[in-house]
């Protein structure tokens, strides 16, 4: 059903009508806490809900793309703003922890190989290596 306003004024009258539609505020999820590897260079922040924006060190605003070398190594908080300044305005944040250290950043079968070869190297005679990527 519409809704009608008549404005009067003197011999004039005017009259216009619309219609209103309630909306339910979305559910808006974001991606959760994570820890990433700067040699990664880009991480994709995602919504469930488009429309909004990103906010943060190293991030575009429009694509929730960050640039981990800008951003630097440490905790960084994003924040997603959809909607601002109305009655569905809504934000959430994500804690991205972005490490360097080249143990954090490797898969385990990776990690366990480069150890092991570091433990080669540092021995003074050579020995053979048995090792495995499972």
């Amino acid at each position: 059903m519409p809704v009608t306003i008549i404005y009067k004024r003197n011999q004039c009258e005017v009259r216009d009508s619309a219609f209103i539609k309630f909306i339910e505020k979305p559910v808006i999820t974001i991606t959760p806490d994570i820890t990433l590897c700067i040699f990664d260079s880009l991480f994709t922040l995602t919504a469930s809900v488009n429309g909004g924006t990103w906010s943060g060190q190293g991030v575009d605003p429009n694509t929730g793309i960050i640039n981990l070398n800008n951003a630097g190594e440490g905790m960084k908080t994003y924040t997603y703003s959809f909607q601002p300044n109305t009655s569905c305005a809504q934000t959430q944040t994500v804690n991205i922890d972005i490490k360097t250290q080249v143990s954090i950043c490797m898969p385990d079968p990776i990690n366990r190989l480069v150890k092991e070869l570091h433990h080669l190297h540092c021995q003074e005679t050579f020995q053979p290596l048995a090792f495995g990527l499972e």
